[in-house]
């Protein structure tokens, strides 16, 4: 029998992010297993039937943990439509204020973990999901049932320096990197992969005292956030056709305040970077293609047709034009 509900798997979906994200999926008639070092609160998912959702411990770092938590997840619920890879920790090395004056005293090996979970965690996780994407049956008897969505917990942090955590910093630009780069051949194989970009978020990472001090304004609501996913997973579609490696794919949309923005990549123009006074109406255009995209898909003769291609197209041109003579 083919499976009743979409099933998701969440790294560090026990607190913070991850649990919104769970909760936020559960009651959107989802199943999700939770991949953590520690269980959820039982309080939190007492509205939610037991059979939905499932907890396995998992340290990310650890490529066997990773792979026991995504076996057991895919022979739990029998198919994987949506992974967020959640999991991220702070930094856990200073190396200028770990130096000694001392000639006989060398320098002591750097803590790596950051890596090890921010950026191999992922890693290891899109292998994984891509693996078990690719064995979906169909759900509930419809469609082709190969293929999902990867959303990456990334950062600001990932598109700006950050010199407080410049570990936290490197890993989350490496996300991004890796989530620019991957997509092309993702969508050939029906997955898309993107990544959320909150700024600071009411979660376990934030030191006590910091959000109070912090501006109202430049915090990351847990809805914005949650809006986030969702204009990237597109929860409600799994059911219907096209589920898996249509776009939006290779995206990064950061979340700040209520807002959530679609961040481009660097625009060139005959094989140079876009002047800085460029870079905001680049920027702006961007977002209003992403918006488009979003929101102009209309049904001819019942076929699905995206009405936004030739005005993003316009667009674009126009932009291209504007480099040119600004």
């Amino acid at each position: 029998m083919a499976p009743a509900a979409p099933v998701a798997l969440i790294t560090g979906g026990s607190s913070g992010i991850g649990l919104a994200l769970t909760k936020h999926l559960l009651s959107q008639s989802w199943h999700v297993f939770i991949a953590d070092i520690n269980p959820p609160p039982a309080s939190e998912l007492a509205d939610f039937p037991p059979s939905t959702h499932q907890f396995h411990i998992t340290d990310v770092s650890s490529w066997g943990a990773q792979s026991s938590a995504f076996a057991t997840c895919f022979s739990h619920f029998g198919r994987l439509d949506f992974c967020a890879l959640n999991a991220g920790i702070d930094d856990r090395d200073d190396i200028f204020n770990s130096t000694s004056n001392e000639l006989d005293l060398p320098p002591t090996k750097p803590n790596m973990k950051t890596f090890e979970v921010n950026l191999f965690g992922p890693y290891y996780g899109v292998k994984l999901a891509a693996h078990y994407m690719a064995l979906n049956p169909p759900l509930m008897g419809k469609g082709e049932g190969k293929g999902g969505r990867i959303v990456i917990t990334a950062s600001d942090a990932g598109l700006w320096a950050l010199p407080a955590v410049p570990q936290y910093t490197a890993t989350k630009h490496a996300v991004v990197g890796l989530v620019r780069s991957l997509a092309p051949s993702a969508a050939q194989v029906g997955i898309s992969i993107n990544a959320v970009a909150p700024a600071l978020t009411p979660s376990n990472l934030a030191p006590p005292g910091l959000l109070e001090s912090y501006p109202k304004e430049a915090l990351t609501k847990m809805e914005t956030l949650l809006r986030a996913f969702d204009a990237l997973g597109r929860f409600d579609e799994v059911e219907g056709e096209g589920w898996g490696g249509e776009e939006p794919n290779g995206q990064i949309v950061e979340g700040r305040g209520e807002d959530i923005y679609y961040k481009g990549e660097m625009a060139r123009t005959a094989g140079k970077e876009v002047p800085k006074h460029l870079d905001g109406y680049v920027q702006r255009a961007q977002q209003e293609i992403c918006n488009a995209e979003s929101e102009l898909r209309v049904k001819v003769e019942g076929v699905r047709w995206r009405k936004d291609e030739c005005r993003a197209a316009h667009r674009l041109h126009y932009i291209m034009l504007r480099m040119y003579i600004v």
